[in-house]
């Protein structure tokens, strides 16, 4: 079987993409969704990710792996790539957001990005030490995607 990557790290990355898949799959819905369902979208999504990590532990134990080698001091380019497709991903969300006027656009696009994906880091490393696999999935995602739209929301008042 290893004859068919490249290296170890190819092996690894492969692996992960194939447990986190899943959990990628929520885009065609949040395509799909209108302004007013929207962000409920997004929570759907966001249980189902905390849902499927709950049923298989082990996508903790390799997104723990991938987060520490993206920390290291020494990142492997295909570590990298894959952290800049989860950038991609939440730039194309944020883009959605906004077509649905859910989204603030006060702020520049790179600024709310960062902002945002600093938020989900934090919360990934939360979720990482944290997420009891006996913990409601709902009362998780809900909170989640709440700090997220507080965040995202647009200025009610605009000056």
């Amino acid at each position: 079987m290893y004859y068919y990557f490249d290296d170890k790290m190819d092996l690894f990355v492969t692996t992960v993409r194939a447990a986190l898949g899943p959990m990628m799959g929520g885009m065609e819905q949040l395509r799909e969704a209108y302004a007013e369902d929207f962000w409920d979208t997004v929570e759907a999504w966001t249980r189902g990710s905390i849902v499927s990590t709950q049923r298989h532990p082990e996508q903790l134990t390799l997104y723990r792996e991938l987060r520490s080698l993206h920390h290291s001091h020494h990142q492997h380019p295909l570590v990298a790539d894959l952290f800049s497709e989860f950038e991609s991903m939440t730039q194309v969300i944020l883009e959605m957001g906004r077509d649905h006027s859910v989204v603030r656009t006060d702020l520049p696009k790179g600024m709310l990005e960062a902002a945002v994906a600093g938020l989900c880091e934090g919360l990934d490393a939360w979720y990482l030490h944290h997420l009891d696999p006996d913990e409601d999935p709902q009362s998780v995602a809900h909170n989640t995607t709440e700090m997220i739209r507080r965040l995202c929301a647009p200025k009610e008042n605009p000056c």
